[in-house]
This record gives structure tokens, sequence and C-alpha cells, in this order.
């Protein structure tokens, strides 16, 4: 008897089976007919272009732009769950995303990484999506990757700036980053650092800029990006700590008025002056760790001529965007575009019928499982049976 219900179900089932692999494969038919015929079109409208572009590593085919898509739709419905986004916002996001990609000339995986990093740390997709034509200008501008920018703007969303300050501090920074060795680039890569060292000072715009111009004098005496980085850091807490013995050499370290530090730009140009007054520096290196007094010897000798650069900057409103427009001449740059925009293109040809296909596979999934159960209990009331 149990034999006989076992065989009855199998039946039943693989016949249910049977026909949503039918309509699966009527689907993947309609499928083929009405997207791959117009992107094969396309293949063969450029295939003899593509294969002397494949070269280039660029790749004109449907099946590298699927592969693209799917990746692309993965990444963002897990931000959208992240976000607890809801799939329109998301499709506008994509949609978004394409749009700067195409218009800077960039990679939108770059944006798209720039995004999944500030959700990581910041969980703020409103600041993120705001901020989508910054991320790509500052990606084209600098050619960091995609998560030192998202690290970057992460640490902005934290200090609380808009759209309209992170263009602002970065137009600035851009334009000081052109008179020194600081880059732009750099700053990017150890933003997150740098901004919680000048905290204690202060986080606003101007604050942050000053910031920036601190760090270009600091490069000129030191050398090396990390070493600045860590010496920015420890000569702001010893500014901290060594308070009381620098207001017994005339150095005032605080605001009276205020009561917050001083800019690091002010304080050093009075220990430089002190340095000028005495004729040497031995009262400082009996004061300060040796990460600072590199910091006081930077400024004694490179500040004056490097001051007298940034005074000359005027308006810097622009200069992000003037950097990234030279970069999208690039050749790199235009063979980038002509990929995301055919990879676009078949976005739009492609996401409805891959839609349909994705939810045929999961109702076929479920019908799988739903097999295997009812089998499986049935086996094993046969066995209670014998």
């Amino acid at each position: 008897m149990a034999n006989r219900l076992i065989t009855a179900i199998e039946l039943r089932l693989k016949d249910g089976f049977s026909r949503g692999i039918q309509a699966a494969g009527k689907a993947s038919a309609g499928f083929a007919k009405e997207t791959i015929g117009a992107v094969n079109m396309v293949d063969n409208a450029i295939s003899g272009t593509a294969a002397k572009l494949a070269s280039f590593g660029l790749a004109f085919s449907v099946g590298a732009a699927t592969s693209d898509m799917i990746a692309l739709d993965h990444r963002l419905t897990r931000l959208g769950l992240t976000a607890k986004a809801s799939a329109a916002e998301i499709a506008h996001l994509k949609q978004e995303i394409y749009e700067t990609a195409l218009e800077l000339k960039i990679d939108p995986a770059g944006i798209t990484d720039a995004v999944d990093v500030i959700m990581e740390r910041v969980g703020d997709l409103a600041f993120a999506e705001s901020n989508i034509r910054n991320i790509g200008l500052a990606f084209q501008a600098t050619g960091e990757s995609g998560e030192a920018i998202g690290k970057a703007f992460s640490s902005l969303a934290d200090i609380g700036y808009s759209e309209e300050d992170t263009l602002r501090f970065l137009d600035n920074l851009s334009a000081i980053s052109d008179k020194g060795a600081f880059t732009l680039g750099v700053f990017a890569d150890n933003a997150p650092e740098i901004i919680s060292a000048y905290s204690q000072i202060g986080t606003s715009v101007d604050d942050l800029t000053n910031a920036g111009k601190a760090l270009q004098i600091m490069m000129k005496g030191i050398g090396s990006p990390d070493e600045t980085v860590t010496a920015l850091r420890s000569t702001i807490t010893e500014l901290n700590t060594k308070e009381d013995a620098l207001l017994k050499l005339g150095i005032r370290v605080r605001n009276q008025e205020t009561g917050k530090l001083r800019d690091l730009n002010e304080v050093m140009a009075d220990i430089a002056a002190r340095i000028d007054l005495k004729g040497n520096a031995k009262e400082f290196f009996e004061l300060f760790g040796a990460e600072s007094m590199r910091t006081v010897l930077a400024f004694s000798t490179h500040a004056k001529d490097m001051n007298a650069v940034f005074e000359k900057l005027g308006d810097t409103t622009g200069s992000l965007q003037r950097k990234s427009d030279t970069m999208a001449k690039t050749m790199q740059s235009n063979l980038r575009n002509l990929q995301t925009a055919f990879n676009r293109f078949a976005d739009s040809s492609l996401t409805k019928p891959l839609a349909t296909v994705t939810d045929l596979l999961n109702h076929l999934n479920t019908g799988y499982e739903t097999l295997t159960g009812i089998t499986e209990g049935c086996m094993v009331r046969d066995s209670y049976a014998d």
C-alpha cells in the first residue's frame, strides 16, 4: 500500500514538475526571442570592432553584459536590504549610478564600491545617494579605489557634511593638493585618520581645509604620506598634553574666547617665530617627541613659502570638476565609457526578461524542495509500514 502511494505521488509530482520545466522552456524561448536577438544584432554590427577592442579589456557581448548585470543587481539588492530600501528606490539608485558613470566616464562598479562602504560604515543611503556625483568626481579625479573614496565620504558623513559642504571641501582640497606633494588621492586614502586627528581642533569645511594646508607643509619636510599623517596625529595630541609647558614659552595652544584648540597652522607659526627669535629649536626638542618635532621643523622651514602659494589660490570652485574633466579625456576613460554604454543598453533590454526567468527558477526550486520533502516523508511512512 505504501509503495503504491509513493508511486502515485511521484507520478503526480513529476507531472507537475515537468509542466514547470515546460513553462520554463517556453519562458526561456521568449526571453531569447525578445532580447537576445536584439542584442545579437548589436553584437554582429560591432563584431569587427569588438574583436579589436578586446585587447583593451572590453567585452561587447551578451554573456559579459548579462554577467555584469547580475553581479550589479545582486550587490544593489544586498545594499537595499541593509538600507531597508524599496525595489523602486534601488532601481532609481542604479540609474543614477549609470548616468553618473556615463557622464564622468568611469566604471559604475567604483561608485557602487564607494556606496557599499558608506552603507557599511554609517548606514546613510540618503547621504550616499545625494553624493553620487561627488563620489564620481572624486573617483575620476583621484584614481583611488571605490573603497578608499567610500571611506573618505563616510568620514564626511560622520561629521554631518551636506552635499554642498562635501563638494566645497573637495574643491578646496583639490586646489591645495595641486600646490604640494600630498595629493588628493592620498588624502582620500587617509581621510578617516586625518579627520579623526583634526577633530580635536575642528571639522568645519574651513577647519579641514586648513588641515589640507598643514599636511602640504608637513609633507614638504617629511616626504612620506604615511609618516606625515602619523606626525599630524602625534603633534595634535602633544599640543593637548604639553599645553602648560608651551604656555611658559609664550605659545598659546587654545583660543582664549572659545577654549578650543587653535588651528595647527597658527600654533606652528608661533613656534616657528619663537625658533627664529632664539636662533635654535633646542627648547622644543626637549619638549616634544620625535614625530612632533618633524612637524615643528617642517613648519619652521617651509611654512612661509607654502603659505604665500596658498594665499594666491583664490576661488577654488570647480577645481575637482576640472581634474575629473582632464582625466575623462584619456583613452582609458573613453574606452571605459564604451563598455558602460553597452552594459547600460543591455541592462535596459534584459532586466525584465531576466526577472521573469529568476521568478521561474525560484518557483521551480520551491517545487523541487516540495517534491523532495513529500518523497522523504513517504519513505519514512513506508519504513514504518514494512
